[in-house]
């Protein structure tokens, strides 16, 4: 049987791989004319790796998963960190409860988080980041930057996919992704696939 993939991102790339290994006939097409999508490795002139969409850490926590990543290459167990300057000072990305006590209006930060609505207002991506974070953390941390990656004002973004992005951690836990196995590939995206 003949399957044509249309897209060779990772998922594209990975059901292409699947596919082959049980004996069909794959074809793939991907229209920026590379594979990988946004994850691609480049060599410079100086012969240094880089990824010119910025790097992508693979994180997951299914052991399936992760043994059929890393038939193709190692892995360099690299957790990713965000942080974000505010006032001059650096602050982790997801905020962590205990970053509130190096702000100067610490106090009226946590007046607002202890005043948050029982029920999230799920009107648009900013009222439901203020219903999580209160009006304060949401200036500083998520408007500017939620306006310049969408080109667009907060209020014209949907409400739906903020929970899963967004949280106010308690545990001062500031690695941005939870699962207990992430990286990059050693070699290169570009090599991996």
């Amino acid at each position: 049987m003949k399957i044509l993939v249309v897209g060779a991102g990772l998922s594209g790339c990975s059901i292409a791989r699947l596919l082959k290994d049980k004996k069909y006939d794959v074809s793939l097409i991907e229209k920026e004319g590379h594979l990988g999508g946004l994850c691609i490795t480049r060599v410079n002139k100086d012969k240094l790796r880089y990824e010119p969409f910025g790097g992508r850490v693979f994180h997951t926590k299914n052991s399936k998963i992760k043994n059929f990543i890393t038939k193709f290459d190692d892995f360099n167990g690299y957790t990713h960190r965000k942080g974000m300057i505010i006032n001059g000072k650096l602050f982790p990305f997801p905020i962590t409860e205990e970053a509130i006590n190096d702000f100067e209006d610490k106090d009226l930060i946590l007046k607002e988080l202890n005043n948050r609505p029982k029920k999230i207002d799920k009107t648009n991506f900013e009222t439901i980041c203020v219903s999580i974070f209160g009006k304060r953390l949401y200036n500083y941390f998520i408007r500017n930057y939620t306006a310049k990656m969408w080109g667009t004002d907060p209020k014209n973004l949907t409400a739906e996919w903020a929970p899963k992005r967004l949280e106010l951690r308690e545990n001062g836990n500031n690695v941005l992704f939870k699962n207990q196995w992430q990286g990059l590939p050693k070699q290169g995206y570009s090599f991996l696939l």
